[in-house]
C-alpha cells in the first residue's frame, strides 16, 4: 500500500502516464485523468481497450506525471502499483464522481454521454480502473 505522501502526490498530478504491460513485458503507456478515491486512485476507460485487456492478464502498472499528450519529463518520478477493472454501475458512478470533482470540465462530457445513452445513441461500455499504489508482488518485474 502507498504511503499517504505518495498517494497524495499521485492524486495531485493533472495527467498521468498510465503504463500497462504486454505479455512480452513491453510497456504501453496512455495519458489518463486520475482522481483519488479514498486510499486508491481511479479513472474511467472504454471497456475493451488495450489497457483493459492487458490488465486482465497482468495487474502491474506504473504511473508517471505527464502532459496532456502523454509526454513524460526527464527525471519524472515513477510510481508502481496494481490495478483492477470494475464494470459494476456503483463503482463506475463513484469513480466518475471523483473524476468530476477533480476535473470540472469532464462533467460536460459525462453529461453528454449520459444523454446519448438515454436515447440509445452511441455510448460504449465503460469500466472503472482502480489502482493501489505500492510495490509489485514479489517475483514480478516490469
Amino acid at each position: 500500500m502507498a504511503n499517504p505522501g505518495e498517494l497524495d502526490e499521485v492524486a495531485r498530478y493533472r495527467y498521468v502516464s498510465f503504463t500497462t504491460y504486454r505479455r512480452t513485458g513491453e510497456p504501453v503507456s496512455t495519458p489518463v485523468w486520475l482522481a483519488r478515491d479514498g486510499e486508491l486512485v481511479s479513472f474511467i476507460s472504454d471497456d475493451g481497450t488495450g489497457k483493459i485487456k492487458r490488465l486482465a492478464r497482468d495487474p502491474r502498472v506504473s504511473l508517471r506525471p505527464c502532459s496532456m499528450r502523454g509526454e513524460v519529463a526527464p527525471g519524472a518520478p515513477t510510481h508502481t502499483g496494481t490495478a483492477t477493472v470494475h464494470r459494476d454501475a456503483a463503482t463506475i458512478a463513484r469513480v466518475r464522481a471523483a473524476i468530476g470533482r477533480k476535473y470540472p470540465e469532464g462533467r460536460v462530457g459525462n453529461a453528454v454521454l449520459g444523454l446519448l445513452a438515454r436515447v440509445g445513441v452511441g455510448g460504449r461500455p465503460r469500466a472503472a480502473v482502480v489502482v493501489t499504489i505500492g510495490p509489485w508482488p514479489a517475483g514480478t518485474t516490469g
